[in-house]
């Protein structure tokens, strides 16, 4: 049975005793072709869905791909591994409202920010995760699962997973933590700098829970508007887009796994939109009789 279910790099599809596994540990509603973007995705991460490494899961119809924080590890130490850097955590901490890092949380209300510092090779990759931005809650706002048993220890997750993917771009792009993703099936309110209403069924569209997030990394960058929102997300598409409902699945997926270097950019970008036009000079004229004239 074991061998039944290894997944191998040169398959092109999913043999009938691994669709049954999937179907049995909830894998529902899948095509196939979300079924060959999983294997793809499995097969070029190396993580193994029967060992719960990496999972897809139907979220609002539609699939999204989730990695546990062991495969963001694991992928991490295979990385380093094959170029032969050296990987390690330097800093781990939390941040309460007297806004102090602490290295240990003994708190009974949850800490406002984790923060990662995640060393590779001779590269330094600092993340920093909002309780906000990812603790997950139902209708009633009270916490869901982990975030009320453990809310310390999961948006450090969420941290070490902004750290390793900063760190390991080429091997992570677009694969997000469970704890990352808790927050996208809690209740969100409407895009405040969005002004279009999209249709989630478009082909290749991006996701209501994709819009979200990054309408809310929008307003972390100071964008307030839909007409600004609109501007900075053309300018980084390089196309015309009038505001996150415009956007296609994957680039909101690339935007999302550099989450800081998002933020980043959109501020470079509304700064240069906003920042006034210089007066044009005006050309320099001879008098009427002038030097040539002495």
């Amino acid at each position: 049975m074991g061998n039944e279910l290894t997944v191998f790099k040169d398959q092109d599809f999913w043999n009938e005793k691994q669709l049954a596994a999937l179907q049995q540990m909830g894998v529902s509603g899948a095509s196939n072709a979300d079924l060959a973007v999983f294997l793809h995705e499995c097969q070029r991460t190396g993580l193994d869905p029967f060992l719960h490494q990496i999972y897809m899961i139907n979220r609002k119809g539609k699939q999204n791909i989730q990695v546990g924080i062991d495969g963001l590890r694991l992928v991490a130490r295979r990385a380093v591994d094959r170029t032969g850097e050296t990987l390690s955590i330097k800093e781990e901490a939390w941040c309460g409202k007297d806004g102090k890092w602490k290295e240990f949380w003994a708190e009974d209300e949850p800490p406002l920010a984790a923060k990662v510092v995640l060393q590779r090779g001779r590269g330094m990759f600092p993340a920093i995760a909002l309780y906000k931005e990812y603790a997950a809650c139902k209708a009633n706002g009270q916490l869901t699962g982990m975030w009320k048993k453990r809310p310390a220890g999961q948006l450090m997750k969420c941290a070490e997973a902004l750290a390793i993917r900063m760190a390991f771009p080429q091997d992570l792009s677009g694969l997000h933590s469970d704890e990352e993703m808790d927050q996208a099936d809690s209740p969100q309110d409407d895009d405040v700098v969005d002004a279009e209403v999209v249709d989630d069924s478009r082909e290749g569209a991006a996701t209501k829970a994709q819009r979200q997030a990054i309408s809310g990394l929008l307003r972390k960058a100071g964008v307030k508007s839909p007409d600004l929102a609109a501007s900075v997300l053309s300018s980084m598409t390089q196309r015309n887009v009038k505001g996150t409902a415009d956007l296609l699945y994957y680039e909101a997926e690339t935007f999302l796994s550099s989450r800081d270097l998002f933020v980043q950019r959109a501020r470079q970008t509304l700064a240069q939109d906003t920042q006034p036009a210089s007066p044009e000079s005006k050309p320099a004229t001879k008098k009427e009789g002038g030097d040539d004239a002495r």
